[in-house]
């Protein structure tokens, strides 16, 4: 969810960066819950290449995302748009992402019917993984012979 969320902030912000990785784009819970379930930076961070104003920045990304989750255009804007109830521009430039209700409802839902089982990943099911660790003689001082394995 975080990650479709994060896409789309991408989306919005790379017609004013075009050089703007999707791992630059910062999605945080706010500490104060009227800010929001979800909050991004991105237009105080970019403001200033963009040629704009943090605050107008934010509020044209808030307005193509809202665009985006009216038109269901991306591939995952239909998930979005269940998603989220409200994004709002807010002073001095965060974007603040608000989620729906009904969709929270769903997600409490599934994980009592899943229980243990939610969340759970077939990625690397038959794989062996090699997992290695320090374990230094506590009697000796650790060298920098010490640090190849930890690393």
């Amino acid at each position: 969810m975080v990650c479709k969320l994060q896409e789309l902030v991408w989306q919005a912000a790379k017609k004013f960066a075009k050089d703007i990785k999707l791992k630059d784009i910062q999605l945080e819970h706010p500490e104060n819950l009227e800010h929001g379930d979800y909050s991004s930076n991105v237009a105080l961070s970019l403001a200033k290449r963009a040629g704009k104003k943090p605050m107008e920045l934010a509020e044209v990304i808030a307005q193509f995302i809202r665009r985006q989750k009216k038109r269901r255009e991306l591939k995952f804007a239909n998930t979005i748009s269940h998603m989220i109830d409200r994004i709002e521009a807010a002073p001095p430039g965060f974007i603040n992402f608000y989620l729906s209700q009904s969709w929270l409802s769903k997600q409490v839902n599934e994980v009592l019917k899943k229980k243990e089982k939610f969340g759970r990943s077939r990625i690397g099911k038959g794989k062996k993984i090699l997992l290695e660790h320090t374990s230094p003689n506590i009697i000796k001082m650790l060298h920098i012979g010490h640090l190849r394995n930890n690393i």
